[in-house]
């Protein structure tokens, strides 16, 4: 497991996708604006071959979950 940094705009993106029960919420601190979790090698992997040319991962994060709500 690896320990991101995401903001929490990404979080709650994250968030309004998963169960009440998520497991996932309880592996979260949340300090201020920002939101520290443990996520996979293969997960962050994953990500990072979404994320665009100067792209945060918070910014990765809020931009695919848009597109799905979208569609």
């Amino acid at each position: 497991m690896i320990r991101i940094t995401i903001s929490r705009e990404a979080f709650d993106a994250i968030e309004r996708t998963l169960p009440p029960d998520a497991e996932l919420r309880a592996n979260v601190k949340k300090e201020g604006s920002m939101c520290f979790l443990y996520v996979t090698k293969s997960l962050l992997n994953r990500l990072d071959a979404e994320r665009l040319r100067g792209e945060e991962l918070s910014d990765t994060i809020i931009r695919i979950s848009w597109l799905a709500h979208r569609a």
